[in-house]
């Protein structure tokens, strides 16, 4: 996905790989408007591709999401769905946590964000409740990471929300202020140790030295509410700890 150096169109094509060598194939419109903001490209599938970008009408601008489907070179776009309007841009994001459902995360304006489950089918897609309002500091870094198909984390800023989803509504289990500094949240790599502990790697820099962190996030399952007798507890959820 990338721009036009001519019109400034937002285009696309499929590269194919053969060893060291790359071909471009067709390329294909995605939208004809000279003003229009890429945000994210997030996978489906082998053949699939959820497109999050801001389109201007011209007085708002708004966060839409298309599903692109790839048939060997051929590239087609599905409908969009409009995720919510702004009077500025702001960077948004989107993660897939579950074979059908990714969790999009877009700015509000300010200093705020809003978590919403978007659901795919085929190349339509459908969003739950949003979860607005969510404060995240002073920059717009953010990331997000896995850890089940219930449970996601997202890193706004200098904290780190664990987030549990119950079909398609957004729950905050834990908050965790981790006051990365300067660059708050940006991320370089993480590294899984087991399905409930991964370590952080991120930048941050004082005075103009930058150095490498590092923290070991270790989600704990805990229970909710009350065991019967020779039964089991309620449901459980995970939360967060460093």
């Amino acid at each position: 996905m990338y721009k036009s150096s001519s019109d400034l169109s937002l285009l696309t094509r499929v590269i194919t790989i053969s060893g060291n060598s790359l071909t471009l194939n067709t390329e294909y419109t995605f939208l004809s408007s000279s003003i229009t903001y890429f945000d994210y490209i997030e996978k489906l599938s082998n053949s699939s591709a959820l497109v999050v970008y801001q389109y201007y009408t011209g007085s708002t601008y708004e966060l839409r999401v298309a599903v692109l489907t790839i048939s060997g070179t051929t590239v087609s776009i599905g409908s969009y769905l409009t995720i919510s309007t702004n009077t500025s841009y702001w960077s948004a994001y989107a993660l897939k946590f579950d074979t059908d459902k990714v969790i999009l995360v877009y700015r509000t304006g300010g200093t705020y964000f809003t978590f919403c489950v978007a659901t795919i089918s085929g190349t339509s897609v459908t969003k739950g409740t949003a979860l607005a309002d969510i404060y995240y500091g002073s920059t717009t870094d953010f990331w997000g990471y896995v850890v089940s198909n219930t449970n996601v984390v997202i890193i706004l800023s200098s904290y780190l929300y664990m987030l549990q989803i119950k079909t398609t509504d957004v729950l905050i289990t834990s908050r965790k202020d981790v006051n990365f500094g300067y660059k708050p949240g940006a991320t370089i790599s993480v590294d899984y140790t087991t399905d409930e502990v991964f370590f952080i790697l991120f930048q941050s820099a004082t005075s103009g030295n930058y150095k490498i962190y590092g923290y070991l996030m270790d989600f704990v399952l805990q229970a909710k509410g009350i065991a019967k007798q020779s039964g089991t507890a309620g449901q459980q959820i995970k939360v967060m700890t460093l």
